[in-house]
């Protein structure tokens, strides 16, 4: 969600990002942290819902960076997700 920041450093919302979301065709997983200060797990859920064909996935951590903090569970949930994705 970083990637989306504005150059003032500040947030996205789910409104500002609605139209580009909407527009993710690609099958896609969200992960997030259950307890991250980066954001909730509600906006990480907007955020998905907005994206057709996707899944939410929440890792029990306080990671500000979960793919680097916790590299082993979202390595493992990715591989499930692109394999259901070939089946």
């Amino acid at each position: 969600m970083t990637a989306f920041a504005k150059p003032n450093g500040a947030q996205p919302t789910c409104g500002t990002l609605r139209g580009v979301l909407q527009r993710i065709t690609a099958p896609t997983l969200v992960i997030t942290a259950d307890r991250t200060k980066m954001h909730s797990v509600e906006k990480a859920r907007a955020y998905q819902q907005q994206i057709l064909n996707s899944r939410l996935v929440v890792i029990r951590s306080d990671a500000y960076h979960i793919a680097a903090a916790n590299a082993d569970e979202c390595v493992t949930h990715t591989l499930a997700f692109l394999k259901e994705q070939k089946a």
